[in-house]
């Protein structure tokens, strides 16, 4: 994948100051997402490297629609970006301290009260994101209410959130320097991406010890992703290599490639609907190589 910068370059030259509000709190987010290492440690990789993929998918995504957005959503969107997995670094402290705000999440243990602690944290990892950053937000330094807000929901909107619900995105929530952050389009873009980020070298630190994967599941999953090589942008489609050499593995791609197709429709819809902006990968193309 092309690595362009363009959101970080536009914020930097645009918007100094804000740049390096968002380049001080990043060095927070790095050192928070090296823990899900200890709760999740055959997962696939959660740190800040996802993050700069997510990122760097969300450049290619916006393209020449770049002078379309302002630097208070770049902002968010790299805050995002960083801070969406969040939620997968928490500790038992910390789940049985955020969970009592998450009625979701409380529902669900009542109904399942011998869960183990890190299948719920998987399943409402999105919401524990949120409500961590709500809860550690003195550590980071926001612009304005307005924007840890943006953040939080453009955090949680990386999955299951319903992103045509404008109290919870609105299209255009206005700051008081003129600015609007245009949330629909901000989630689109980081659950789109984070559902973009599958292909082998997500998996870096398993590479040449695949002893370290535990469990027929861990391992098919693990093998999964090795099978695919790179996703490519192309101009009005996604190009997926994926190496067909073992049979059963590709077949099981299918199921991931189905629901990556169904995110994509998704955003898509949701980016045409309810923004002026627009995503111009449509489809996905699965190209069969060999190592």
């Amino acid at each position: 994948m092309e690595y362009n910068y363009l959101l970080e370059q536009k914020l930097r030259s645009e918007a100094p100051e804000l740049h390096r509000v968002f380049s001080s709190n990043i060095l927070v987010c790095q050192n928070m997402l090296l823990k899900y290492r200890e709760t999740f440690p055959e997962f696939t990789d959660h740190t800040a490297l996802h993050s700069l993929e997510v990122i760097a998918f969300c450049n290619n995504l916006i393209g020449e629609q770049i002078d379309k957005l302002n630097t208070d959503e770049i902002f968010v969107l790299l805050m995002a970006a960083y801070l969406h997995d969040v939620g997968m670094g928490i500790d038992k402290a910390g789940f049985d301290a955020l969970r009592a705000g998450l009625p979701q999440v409380q529902a669900y243990l009542d109904k399942n009260p011998d869960a183990e602690m890190g299948r719920v944290i998987r399943t409402f990892h999105n919401d524990f994101s949120g409500a961590f950053i709500t809860r550690y937000q003195m550590l980071f330094d926001f612009p304005s209410e307005k924007h840890l807000f943006a953040v939080i929901q453009v955090s949680r909107g990386h999955r299951k959130t319903d992103l045509y619900d404008e109290a919870e995105y609105p299209a255009a929530m206005k700051l008081d320097n003129g600015n609007v952050l245009r949330l629909p389009y901000l989630a689109a873009l980081i659950r789109l991406a984070d559902e973009l980020d599958i292909a082998a070298d997500r998996n870096l630190q398993f590479i040449y010890d695949i002893s370290r994967i535990h469990g027929k599941k861990d391992i098919e999953e693990f093998k999964k992703h090795m099978a695919i090589k790179e996703v490519r942008f192309e101009e009005n489609h996604f190009l997926v290599l994926v190496d067909d050499s073992e049979p059963q593995i590709y077949e099981a791609l299918i199921e991931l490639f189905d629901k990556l197709k169904e995110t994509l429709d998704y955003c898509v819809d949701v980016t045409a609907k309810r923004t002026d902006f627009t995503i111009n990968q449509t489809d996905i193309i699965v190209k069969s190589v060999r190592s």
